[in-house]
């Protein structure tokens, strides 16, 4: 991969930002394709290329090596830790609801051990009382203090009005709902994160 290739293979996306996107594989048959020196090295060749690299990885963080007699067979979650052991800054969304946030909490101590040096930002997305209770912030941010020793997580309310106006016009919030709470949550992670 170089400069050209990826601008050809690359989608444009043009709004209020532009940016690019290399979009995954299309079939779950090819992960095996995913090696980690694979992925590695294309998120190397895009670093050169753009300013920021941004990858939206599967949750699945187990190392399958335990449960593989053949050392030299395809990991299935090869290209996530991958994409963990090269962050610089590791996003991790979790769900604000009962269910969401539990399985956020045991999965958080794998993502930890994975990320190494990166630093973890945690999301907690779809924030909202009728699932969670009244106050729904302190209901999410207690729990994750207490289990997780997660401090300060970003909370995005659940404005479901404009994120089904930005799935269904295949836009970004920001050309959709510039006033939507959930915009301006995630417009605060980037402000302050980066």
């Amino acid at each position: 991969l170089n400069a050209e290739e990826l601008d050809r293979l690359s989608q444009l996306y043009e709004g209020a930002s532009a940016f690019r996107v290399l979009t995954g594989i299309g079939r779950a048959s090819r992960w095996p394709e995913l090696s980690a020196e694979r992925v590695t090295a294309v998120i190397r060749q895009c670093r050169r290329w753009a300013g920021y690299t941004v990858l939206d990885a599967a949750a699945s963080l187990e190392s399958d090596e335990e449960i593989s007699s053949d050392l030299f067979a395809p990991r299935r979650n090869a290209a996530t830790l991958a994409a963990l052991r090269e962050a610089d800054r590791v996003v991790a969304v979790g769900s604000a609801d009962p269910v969401g946030m539990s399985r956020f909490l045991r999965a958080h101590v794998d993502l930890v051990e994975a990320c190494g040096a990166a630093t973890i930002d945690v999301v907690m997305n779809r924030v909202r009382a009728s699932v969670i209770g009244p106050s729904p912030g302190v209901q999410v941010t207690r729990p994750l203090a207490r289990f997780g020793g997660i401090e300060s997580p970003l909370l995005v309310p659940y404005d479901r009005n404009a994120l089904d106006g930005a799935l269904l016009s295949g836009r970004t919030l920001l050309d959709v709902a510039p006033r939507s709470a959930a915009r301006r949550a995630i417009a605060d992670l980037v402000s302050m994160r980066i």
